[in-house]
């Protein structure tokens, strides 16, 4: 999802103190300073409007927290570039036309390249179905309550700020839109994300994902985007064409702490010693799915922004299909899966440090 929040608040000034100084002076030249002026200079000065610094960093997270808040729950219909990296190289490129309605429905369709033409991934607010027309492959599965998943990722994101750092860069139009501009870096300075925020609606306009190394491995960003949409009223359901090979994603149970997983599992979760820095392991949120009659653990790893997943099962089984779009290997009784934005280089340091 890219994102929206169905009770916009006020809207944040966007003038920084620097701003508010230059006001300052023209009023020093041409008027005497009203009270109003002063006080809006002070609160800037305080940080309770945008600015660098702490104090603008405490309000650049409040701006994350809205965006965050604001997924799945405001309508719109827009043009949007993808655009997928390796190595600081271009390796793929999309273009997607994307609607949203409140209560997290949504359609995603690709239109860029010719190959991908007729892709799409529809979601009725409870149910995703994923078509991929070339192969006829169509994958369902299970979607979380928009307030479970808001609460999940809020708390994500509350656990890890301590180690990240948010900055206010200032105001960009993207999509004819004026937009806030976050940077994220980590405890190290480098850079994990960069977001262009809807000043008015708090809708993620332009994304920029970095992986451990900080370069760029993702972009996405809106070129068209309409607020007042209007849709059909079975837009955001899925008729599966008669050819289908449907696979259903088997649901995870609740997600629970480390040591109940590994008890409904009936085996011991293997825990990499290395993870990329600012990622930790979830250890109250893992989960459990049965899978041909054996189950598998599920490990998320969070930096607060991004995650990854570690996915471990006997060896015997299996790994489902959604395993085999990411790493999967064998490792003695067991065989494991990892999914998410890692590098090569991260792939290798994770798996050798899970056979110390």
């Amino acid at each position: 999802m890219c994102g929206n929040s169905p009770v916009i608040a006020k809207t944040i000034d966007g003038k920084t103190a620097a701003a508010w100084h230059q006001r300052l002076g023209n009023y020093r030249c041409n008027r005497p300073i009203s009270l109003g002026v002063i006080v809006a200079v002070g609160l800037a000065l305080l940080g309770w409007l945008p600015g660098r610094g702490w104090a603008g960093e405490d309000w650049a997270w409040k701006v994350v927290q809205r965006s965050v808040q604001a997924e799945g729950t405001v309508a719109y219909e827009g043009m949007r570039d993808i655009v997928i990296f390796r190595d600081g190289k271009k390796v793929a490129g999309y273009q997607q036309k994307v609607q949203q309605a409140p209560g997290n429905r949504e359609r995603i369709t690709v239109l860029y390249p010719p190959q991908q033409q007729g892709r799409v991934e529809v979601c009725d607010g409870h149910q995703r179905w994923e078509y991929y027309p070339t192969t006829q492959r169509l994958i369902i599965s299970r979607v979380p309550p928009v307030p479970a998943l808001h609460q999940r990722q809020l708390a994500a994101l509350r656990a890890t700020q301590q180690h990240l750092q948010a900055e206010y860069q200032g105001e960009e139009k993207v999509a004819g839109r004026t937009a806030y501009k976050i940077w994220i870096t980590g405890s190290d300075g480098r850079a994990l994300r960069r977001l262009w925020i809807d000043k008015h609606t708090f809708v993620k306009l332009k994304i920029h994902r970095f992986d451990p190394r900080g370069q760029l491995i993702y972009s996405a960003y809106f070129t068209k985007i309409d607020y007042h949409p209007n849709f059909s009223a079975d837009l955001f359901t899925f008729r599966p064409p008669p050819k289908a090979r449907t696979q259903h994603v088997p649901p995870p149970l609740n997600r629970v702490r480390l040591e109940i997983a590994e008890k409904q599992a009936g085996f011991r979760a293997i825990i990499p010693d290395y993870v990329p820095s600012g990622y930790r392991l979830e250890r109250d949120a893992v989960a459990v799915s049965r899978h041909d009659g054996l189950f598998m653990l599920w490990l998320p790893f969070s930096n607060g922004l991004d995650t990854f997943s570690l996915f471990q099962a006997p060896r015997r089984l299996r790994p489902p299909q959604p395993c085999q779009a990411g790493h999967v290997w064998t490792q003695g009784k067991y065989c494991f899966a990892l999914i998410g934005p890692l590098s090569e280089e991260e792939i290798v340091k994770i798996k050798a440090s899970m056979g110390r």
